[in-house]
């Protein structure tokens, strides 16, 4: 309950209970930072419920290496049967104790701390030592443990002299309870946030969509919780506001409407959400807010960006309303699905380690359409949908163009688009001409420059 008032930004624990029943005290929680971390427990001495709600729920995904934290080993039995009756990769389950100090004692000691060491909060620039030293190191345990830290802290013993960590322990119920700059903005509040972009329409209109594709999907997926928007202090009467989104990466968007971006500025210096270290990827950045950006890096010694340049490009829904076309008679349109993903990433420019598992998150998060062979099913074209209300990972595959499927699929995706009332955008690098004289030929316009800033 602390954690879900004090760390708003991580929304990474969730309790679930059989049914929305948690009157014998069943319930599982799942806890989810690099890996699944699962708590479960019950009152109820005979597991049924829990167990019922173990074998039925598709909430767990189990190939993916969950891990079941302070089991009791009542429990292990049922679990182990669970196993094997669904075939799931089999699970080892080293035994250990719990060991519990009254507090009452625990404020009986005494101690002195040797004049050579202080005593400091652990910082994520510790994790890379602890991490190194950890004897189930492995990959992906370094950003485990730094995520672990920024949930639950932890404190170090410090040499005086050199600052160096010799000493540490990770706390696994300690509240941050330091409130940060950036508040997070309420879900009743975001519809007030969103009529302020309703001036400067229509270079703003992407804001505009922006923010309501996010209503959207918090009304619409609320137990995901990728997408959180923040503000200087809890106040957003000047625009000014911090959108994180998590996928396998973190991507930022930010915006104001204060010319200066006195108060966007200021809470990028002071923020502690952002996770620089971790390359986040700032999104459809106003080329006026790039020199802010790099000036809160410079001043933090944050990572170096890169930043290739861009322009967003906007088609009225008034001339997407009137968008004609047929669809080839060997061809047929529908929703990607997760399975289609494999195919995609192989085709993709940027594909690299992980992107696979981005791509399945994009997809289940902003959707998207696809042309296929009505013989053979596959797939030749396809687009997702872009959080700002547009097209973004336009491509067919190279057996099938010059056939002028890219440029259906932006006419019936555009179209779609307008039907719901929004302007289509998209973005184009600067140096894909081919996109911009696509684009433009169907009517889009640049309307703002901007870039991709990446650490």
């Amino acid at each position: 309950m602390k954690w879900r008032k004090s760390v708003t930004t991580e929304n990474c624990v969730s309790f679930y209970c059989p049914h929305g029943d948690f009157s014998d005290g069943t319930f599982v929680a799942i806890i989810e930072l690099t890996l699944v971390d699962i708590f479960i427990y019950t009152l109820d001495n005979t597991h049924r419920r829990l167990e019922m709600a173990l074998r039925a729920t598709n909430r767990i995904a189990w190939n993916n290496k969950p891990l079941f934290i302070g089991m009791n080993t009542a429990y292990l039995d049922m679990m182990l049967n669970i196993g094997k009756e669904k075939h799931y990769p089999s699970v080892k389950y080293p035994l250990g104790n719990m060991f519990w100090l009254a507090k009452e004692k625990a404020l009986q000691y005494e101690y002195c701390i040797p004049t050579e060491i202080y005593v400091a909060p652990l910082q994520d620039d510790h994790v890379v030592q602890i991490n190194s030293t950890w004897p189930t190191k492995a990959p992906g345990t370094y950003e485990y443990l730094s995520k672990l830290l920024a949930l639950n802290g932890g404190t170090g013993f410090f040499l005086k002299d050199s600052n160096e960590l010799c000493a540490w322990y990770s706390c696994t119920s300690r509240i941050m309870t330091t409130e940060d700059i950036l508040q997070q903005i309420p879900d009743e509040k975001l519809p007030e946030l969103k009529e302020l972009y309703l001036q400067n329409w229509p270079s703003t209109s992407h804001v505009y969509n922006f923010i309501d594709t996010c209503m959207e999907l918090r009304k619409s997926v609320p137990t995901e919780n990728n997408v959180t928007l923040f503000c200087p202090n809890g106040d957003f009467s000047d625009g000014t506001f911090v959108a994180i989104i998590k996928l396998t990466i973190c991507e930022i968007f930010i915006y104001t409407l204060d010319s200066s971006c006195t108060r966007l500025e200021m809470a990028l210096m002071k923020t502690k959400i952002i996770e620089w270290n971790n390359k986040p990827l700032f999104l459809c950045l106003n080329i006026r807010f790039l020199s802010t950006v790099l000036k809160v890096t410079k001043a933090n010694n944050y990572p170096t960006p890169k930043y290739p340049l861009a322009d967003l490009y906007r088609l009225p829904k008034e001339t997407a309303l009137q968008f004609s076309y047929s669809i080839p008679s060997e061809l047929y349109t529908a929703t990607l699905e997760q399975h289609h993903v494999a195919v995609i990433n192989s085709k993709w420019v940027l594909r690299a380690s992980g992107t696979e598992e981005y791509l399945v998150k994009l997809l289940k998060l902003n959707g998207g359409i696809g042309l296929f062979t009505k013989t053979t099913n596959e797939l030749c074209a396809w687009v997702f949908k872009n959080c700002f209300g547009g097209l973004r990972m336009l491509q067919t595959d190279e057996k099938f163009r010059r056939r002028g499927y890219a440029s259906l699929l932006i006419k019936i995706f555009a179209k779609q688009l307008a039907q719901r009332g929004i302007d289509p955008t998209t973005i184009i690098y600067r140096n894909n001409i081919g996109s911009q004289k696509l684009f433009t030929g169907l009517g889009f316009e640049a309307i703002m420059d901007i870039c991709v800033c990446q650490f």
